[in-house]
């Protein structure tokens, strides 16, 4: 027992080693700043041996565009040190420390059997007995080094028109899935459910093939983890308003579209937080930031909520439906013009953040999931109108839903960050649609010139041949004139002339 006791005693200098120490007001992991702010945090030098003293501090800051150390200072007695930092822009950035030790130029007294010895704070001022009791610094060119990261969170100050912003997206988001609900026939619906291959194709490449797509794209282009978030969200939310203009646009089986729209809105209230909780936790701390469980149900009630009351007024006030179904199309064109416009203006720090990576992941999550819809479609329905409603429901997503989630769940500068994925998601996604849009333009274009050439040279060979053959016949009657009376008449004659006389004989006198 006294052993024990004696070890658990002298234990505490054994661990402890030389460490540089920052304050903090809160507990949180991070130092939180808005952009264009100034901070001195202040930090203190603990454990480390009496035999060293401060030579130098210098910083190592690899983002300049979002954090500037404006300066770094230290106390005479090498105990205290401070810096002050400024934030330039939104997003995570590390200041790494880094305090250089030199040994004391002041003579020492070392009592080489003390027990002490062995802790860090009075080890022996050699090389080999600071590095062996202090594990915590590293020699390099005559100095011994010690490196503390400090983790600085820049955030954007919120204003009355990100506000305003986010109750219009919520606004336009709940009215665009009322529609749906008044757009939808119970007719249509219950057909699809007897037929389900469609549907059920459809489904499985919104809930399964797109989140697995997103998540894998951020992985192999790996992207920071705001930006995977803010993918992964946007590839977990089907569908929406535009898909059936989309549908219709390029001939596709509108029906199924605004069914699989339905089924896909009322489903993501399930499957939408699995993928953000199965795969999310690979991008986000849980630990550190909680899972946001009641902001996703409430996000999620709002989307749910409408459509149920959508269908419910489709199935008692019909007429009223029809009227207000109509809107979905104007309301989706709307929120991508509103999105794209004012939507870009108020989060312009996104063409600060956005690098090559970035662009090609937004782009590839919705041509990718454009082709991968198409394929699966063309497969198993082997027609080519679903297989175009297919391919349309699986690459196009419902930004709208994805903002809506990002800005009321997850915190700053996280959401802020994730935010630019939907958003330069919403300026992808159209092109494919143009191009296409475009060439199907053309084609029909060109394929109604070539008809109309056809026709017009139909035309022109009859009207060329009713003219030869009046040009032949007249010719053949000139000519005819010229050479005197036909053959048949010239016989005609002959015969006349050799008939017998039609007077009587004369009398033999």
């Amino acid at each position: 027992m006294f052993v024990l006791f004696v070890f658990l005693l002298f234990i505490p200098n054994f661990i402890q080693t030389c460490e540089l120490t920052f304050y903090k007001d809160d507990e949180q992991p991070l130092y939180y700043m808005y952009e264009g702010d100034k901070r001195q945090i202040d930090g203190s030098l603990n454990n480390c041996s009496k035999y060293l003293t401060i030579k130098t501090i210098s910083t190592t800051n690899n983002l300049l565009k979002k954090m500037s150390v404006q300066n770094v200072n230290s106390t005479s007695d090498g105990t205290f040190i401070n810096i002050t930092v400024q934030a330039k822009l939104l997003g995570f950035a590390n200041v790494t420390v880094h305090v250089y030790l030199e040994r004391k130029n002041e003579t020492v007294s070392i009592d080489e059997n003390s027990l002490e010895n062995h802790a860090c704070r009075n080890s022996f001022p050699y090389k080999d007995d600071l590095l062996r009791n202090c594990p915590s610094l590293m020699y390099e060119n005559g100095s011994y080094v010690l490196n503390k990261t400090i983790q600085i969170a820049v955030k954007r100050r919120q204003t009355i028109i990100d506000i305003l912003f986010t109750t219009i997206v919520v606004v336009l988001v709940a009215i665009g899935t009322f529609c749906i609900g008044c757009g939808l026939l119970i007719e249509q619906l219950a057909s699809n459910i007897r037929h389900p291959l469609p549907l059920l194709v459809g489904l499985f490449c919104q809930f399964v093939f797109a989140p697995l797509l997103g998540f894998g794209i951020a992985r192999i282009l790996k992207l920071d983890h705001p930006v995977s978030l803010g993918i992964l969200s946007t590839a977990s939310c089907p569908g929406g308003g535009m898909s059936s203009i989309y549908t219709a646009l390029l001939g596709g089986d509108v029906d199924l579209s605004i069914s699989m729209t339905f089924a896909t809105t009322a489903a993501a209230f399930g499957t939408f937080p699995f993928w953000i909780w199965a795969l999310g936790r690979t991008f986000i701390d849980f630990k550190l930031a909680k899972f946001p469980w009641w902001n996703m149900f409430l996000s999620l009630t709002t989307l749910l909520i409408p459509v149920l009351a959508g269908l419910l007024t489709r199935r008692y006030r019909p007429v009223m439906a029809n009227r207000v179904g109509k809107f979905l199309n104007p309301i989706g064109v709307g929120f991508l013009v509103f999105v794209l416009t004012f939507g870009v203006y108020i989060n312009m720090y996104i063409f600060y953040l956005v690098d090559f990576k970035m662009i090609m992941a937004c782009c590839f999550l919705p041509w990718f999931g454009f082709i991968g819809g198409a394929i699966l479609g063309l497969i198993t329905t082997q027609d080519k109108k679903r297989a175009i409603a297919i391919c349309i429901e699986t690459g196009l997503q419902n930004t709208a839903a994805s903002i809506f989630f990002l800005r009321l769940t997850f915190p700053q500068p996280e959401s802020d960050i994730a935010l630019t994925a939907p958003l330069v998601i919403s300026m992808a996604t159209p092109i494919p649609f143009i191009l296409m849009l475009i060439a199907k333009s053309l084609y029909l274009k060109c394929c109604a010139k070539k008809k109309t050439n056809r026709k017009n040279v139909s035309l022109l060979q009859q009207k060329t041949l009713t003219e030869t053959k009046k040009q032949h016949a007249k010719t053949s009657h000139i000519e005819n004139d010229k050479k005197g009376p036909s053959d048949s008449s010239q016989i005609k004659n002959m015969v006349e002339e050799n008939l017998p006389s039609s007077e009587p004989y004369p009398l033999l006198g």
